[in-house]
């Protein structure tokens, strides 16, 4: 049988990256004479992650457009001729039967040339406040497909929207709780927070973290997994030392990075996270309750979007980071910790706006276009 080529455009953030991935791996399953290429940025994240999978990677240029009359724009709109023309000839080349676009604006010039060529266009938007370029590309997109609900105000009305879920691990709903207190050795009676500002770390959750620390100490029912970032760890430390990879502070472990996530969110009672969508889609499918800390630069402060849908549904309590305080932090955590009806009121409410199942929505909804 012939190759049934598809072509992913994920550029940006993990939050695009991971989900295109996602998408590409359960494609590669279902269909199995699919060939799969990916577009991004040159010597991008993107182009590192996604050639250690394996995949034939496509670099081309692309600047997002200014909002004002500039200089800039006539820039942008050169480069941006000028990538659609590239993406004409590259998909003339590879002749793919669907682009799956993730967003970014790397995706503006693949759209573009997809809509000249007649190539259908499936689109995945992670966020609940939906960036620029999907905003933009949407109309032109056979099916968009939500992470939230809530970005469907911010898309064109002519689009045709379907809410799926943001694409999590497998590992994430096959780890039980018994098992993950089981793998990281936490005794099963204790409550467990679980800190985690992202794999790169937060250098203001780790510092509030610090100011917290006589909150949480003398607390023997309570154990914290605290991961500050590789970059983080040796500053979080020097108060107290450690090895290269640990160190104790009561009953707090500091790690730079933790290796088994999966084993961390099913072990946990409560996270204390950003607000990225991969991350937010992790939590509620494992049905989480969360302190959540948006992350002040993303663009268009879409975190805090992400946030507020967490917090609206009851799953979460929002601290923004301007406010984070370890006085604010400990409050926000022990309010949830010592109240178990609250908790549990929470975490049935994560476990509500969950969507575990998003990838096989997501790879039955692209097939279904075919």
């Amino acid at each position: 049988m012939s190759e049934v080529r598809f072509v992913v455009v994920a550029a940006g953030t993990g939050g695009h990256i991971y989900p295109g991935l996602s998408i590409a791996g359960s494609l590669q399953e279902r269909v199995s004479e699919a060939k799969i290429s990916f577009i991004g940025r040159p010597n991008s994240a993107e182009e590192s992650a996604i050639t250690k999978q394996g995949y034939d990677f496509y670099p081309i240029r692309a600047k997002a457009l200014p909002r004002r009359i500039s200089l800039q724009l006539l820039t942008s709109g050169a480069i941006l001729s000028y990538s659609t023309l590239r993406c004409i000839r590259l998909l003339r080349h590879l002749r793919p039967r669907m682009i799956i676009s993730i967003g970014g604006f790397v995706s503006v010039p693949v759209v573009l040339a997809a809509r000249m060529l007649k190539i259908p266009v499936a689109m995945h938007e992670p966020n609940a406040l939906p960036g620029l370029a999907n905003k933009f590309m949407a109309k032109y997109a056979r099916v968009v497909m939500l992470g939230f609900a809530g970005a469907a105000k911010y898309m064109p009305p002519q689009a045709n929207m379907v809410v799926t879920g943001t694409p999590i691990r497998p590992e994430i709903m096959a780890t039980t709780k018994e098992a993950g207190r089981q793998g990281l050795g936490i005794d099963r009676s204790k409550k467990m927070l679980l800190v985690v500002g992202g794999s790169q770390g937060a250098k203001s959750i780790n510092e509030s973290m610090e100011e917290a620390a006589n909150a949480f100490k003398d607390r023997q029912d309570l154990v914290i997994l605290h991961q500050t970032g590789p970059g983080h760890f040796a500053e979080v430390c020097k108060r107290f030392g450690g090895t290269s990879d640990r160190a104790i502070d009561g009953n707090r472990t500091i790690v730079p990075y933790i290796q088994q996530m999966p084993l961390a969110l099913a072990a946990a009672d409560l996270i204390v996270c950003r607000a990225g969508a991969v991350t937010l889609a992790e939590i509620t499918a494992a049905g989480l309750p969360a302190v959540v800390i948006p992350y002040p630069f993303a663009a268009e402060d879409h975190q805090r979007k992400n946030a507020l849908e967490l917090v609206e549904a009851g799953a979460a309590i929002m601290i923004d980071d301007g406010e984070l305080t370890g006085e604010a932090l400990a409050n926000a955590v022990l309010t949830i910790l010592d109240d178990d009806v609250r908790s549990h009121r929470m975490a049935h409410a994560s476990k509500n706006l969950g969507k575990p199942a998003a990838l096989q929505e997501i790879t039955k909804t692209i097939l279904n276009l075919m």
